[in-house]
C-alpha cells in the first residue's frame, strides 16, 4: 500500500478506536467526543479526497504523455 492510503486507513482506524473507547469507558463528555469524531471524520475525508485527486492527476499525466486516448 502507498503511504497516502495508509494515512486514510489510519484516520479510519483512529475513529473506530475512539468510538470503542467512548462506548466502553466514556472517556469524554458528549460535546468533546463529538468534536473529536467530527475532526477525525473531516481529516479522513480530506485525506481520501487528496489521495484521489493525486491519483487522478498522475493518471491524466500518463495518458497525456502516452498520446491521449485512442
Amino acid at each position: 500500500m502507498k503511504k497516502s492510503t495508509l494515512v486514510c486507513l489510519g484516520f479510519f482506524i483512529l475513529g473506530v478506536a475512539l468510538f470503542l473507547i467512548q462506548l466502553w469507558f466514556e472517556a469524554w463528555d458528549s460535546i468533546t467526543f463529538s468534536k473529536i469524531m467530527i475532526t477525525d471524520g473531516v481529516l479522513f475525508i480530506a485525506s481520501c479526497v487528496i489521495v484521489f485527486l493525486i491519483k487522478e492527476n498522475q493518471e491524466a499525466k500518463k495518458i497525456h504523455k502516452d498520446g491521449g486516448l485512442d
